[in-house]
């Protein structure tokens, strides 16, 4: 089990993708906290949740560095997980409260290898 608490635009996100990539192919249980859904303008830079109509995942973005010049905010790098079947009696993604929460039980599909500065990967939600 991983219990962590995420900070955007912090290296905190290297702590859950270091885990799911210990466990690929494994079915592993979480109590992932994301702080500041929704509680600044440029929140979704540094961390975005929302259903992919088009593939059919629910997608969680989250930046583990940002830069800024005269003319935007970016993120650097850090992490796109897909999750597929949610939500289900063992897991569910939801934000409440200003924070997002990813929990319960799911299986780590194979990593897809690094773009732009993301590393991908994919959750199967677990039914029971």
């Amino acid at each position: 089990m991983l219990s962590l608490f995420i900070r955007p635009a912090t290296s905190d996100v290297d702590r859950l993708i270091a885990f799911l990539a210990d466990h690929e192919q494994e079915m592993v249980e979480l109590d992932v906290t994301i702080e500041g859904w929704g509680n600044r303008e440029d929140s979704e830079i540094e961390f975005d949740a929302y259903p992919d109509e088009e593939s059919g995942l629910f997608r969680l973005v989250i930046c583990n560095g940002i830069e800024e010049d005269m003319i935007e905010i970016r993120c650097t790098g850090g992490a796109e997980i897909g999750i597929s079947e949610l939500p289900t009696s063992d897991a569910a993604a939801y934000a409440e409260r200003g924070e997002f929460y990813l929990r319960g039980r799911f299986v780590v599909q194979p990593f897809g290898g690094m773009h732009m500065g993301f590393i991908s990967t994919s959750l199967r939600a677990v039914r029971n």
